[in-house]
């Protein structure tokens, strides 16, 4: 592997207070049951479990990956080892606290396929060693250059792996920026709390005034009330928020290539006039339009990527309903699709609801077409399949209106597709 260039001192400084502040408030908080995830009852979104075939395709499953988290704080490598017991995980954090308690989950549970090690994500390369998949989950954010964690990410990934990336979103998180600057005002630091500080600050979020955006952002940060999430919003010492098009940008500028943007919903045009949406998906590139979207939702609190490395072949990690072959695709529900027939007005019809999804309104009605294709789809039926099966019903619609029916339901995060050659689900 190349020879990443040393850290900054600037980036060392951050580096340091950032272990700090999770050394004295390990995060998340501590409690954690491991049991749902042994059992399969409870799942993640990013876990190969269940998302191996958004990562790859067009390739077989296979459960004996190895897999990196990146920042695993004090469970989030436990509970990915708990699920997938075959795999061989690597948790590395900055916080030997957090990484205690990690270890003590695992011993509490007899999860034996796991490693941790306390290092900067910017130490990966003396790792020496790649991954199938890597986990990095609300860490470059906190970082002074999330370009150089980028880049000891990507020295790490295998050419053919794939990485599962969260970032902090700008406009979903006014609330805690307003609040952060607030407590900067005061002159409050994490370092420097005692009980008391964090009594008081509690107390200020219940008399903060009716018009502060907290209190309509609340559900998205209901968690703020414990005192290591609560320093984490509103005293952590490095905080860089994305919009949408600079993630991207940073992403590209790195040598990685987006795979799959998780929640694609969430940048939808829908609420756009009809002549101002076909404007933007007709005239603007795919980063312009999912600005737009984000902007329009202005709810949106973190940006998740699926991401390869930029040398991964296209064609080993691409799929769509544009491609010459599109009617061997598979289609399978995604995993956290949920659906109930409802009364409306118009009658019975059946309802589609992401669990992945933050929004209320993303609550999709579904017309007597739309929902017979998604009851036809069982991840085994290939899109020709599924015409062919609604044609033996007596149920017309031609191949167009098909592919348009499924890209629907793809861009509300509702199914996505597998190739031909990657078996049975």
């Amino acid at each position: 592997m190349a020879d990443l260039p040393l850290p900054t001192p600037a980036q060392a400084s951050i580096t340091r207070q950032v272990r700090d502040q999770y050394e004295r408030f390990p995060y998340p908080s501590k409690d954690c049951d491991l049991q749902p995830f042994i059992t399969g009852q409870r799942a993640e979104v990013g876990f190969p479990r269940q998302y191996y075939h958004l990562l790859w395709p067009h390739q077989g499953k296979r459960d004996d990956l190895d897999i990196l988290v990146a920042g695993c704080g004090t469970s989030q490598a436990a509970r990915y080892a708990a699920a997938h017991p075959h795999a061989r995980i690597t948790g590395i954090d900055l916080s030997a606290t957090s990484l205690a308690h990690c270890q003590s989950l695992c011993q509490q549970y007899q999860i034996n396929n796991i490693s941790l090690q306390q290092m900067s994500l910017l130490d990966l390369p003396e790792l020496n060693r790649q991954f199938d998949y890597i986990v990095c989950t609300g860490v470059i954010h906190h970082m002074a250059s999330p370009g150089a964690g980028l880049d000891a990410l990507r020295q790490v990934l295998r050419p053919g792996g794939s990485m599962y990336l969260m970032v902090y979103a700008r406009y979903g998180r006014d609330a805690i920026y307003l609040l952060q600057r607030l407590l900067r005002e005061l002159d409050l630091r994490a370092k420097q709390l005692d009980d008391n500080d964090i009594a008081v600050l509690l107390e200020l979020l219940d008399r903060l005034p009716p018009t502060h955006p907290l209190h309509f952002r609340r559900d998205q940060f209901h968690d703020i009330g414990k005192t290591a999430e609560l320093i984490d919003y509103l005293l952590h010492v490095q905080d860089q928020p994305f919009t949408i098009k600079p993630f991207y940008e940073l992403l590209q500028q790195h040598e990685f290539s987006v795979q799959h943007l998780i929640n694609r919903a969430h940048y939808l045009h829908d609420a756009l006039p009809v002549s101002l949406r076909q404007t933007v998906l007709n005239s603007f590139d795919e980063a312009r339009q999912l600005a737009i979207g984000e902007l329009l939702r202005a709810g949106i609190d973190k940006h998740e990527v699926f991401c390869v490395r930029s040398d991964r072949a296209v064609e080993d990690w691409r799929i769509s309903l544009t491609d010459a072959n599109a009617d061997d695709h598979i289609l399978e529900r995604s995993p956290a699709l949920h659906t109930e027939l409802i009364r409306e007005d118009q009658g019975t019809v059946l309802r589609a609801v992401s669990g992945s999804h933050q929004f209320a309104d993303l609550q999709f009605s579904l017309s007597p077409e739309q929902a017979q294709v998604l009851n036809c789809i069982n991840g085994q039926r290939s899109l020709h399949a599924i015409h062919t099966y609604l044609q033996q019903q007596q149920r017309t619609i031609s191949r167009e209106q098909l592919h348009a029916v499924c890209q629907w339901l793809l861009e509300r995060d509702l199914i996505f597709l597998r190739g031909a050659q990657s078996g049975t689900g």
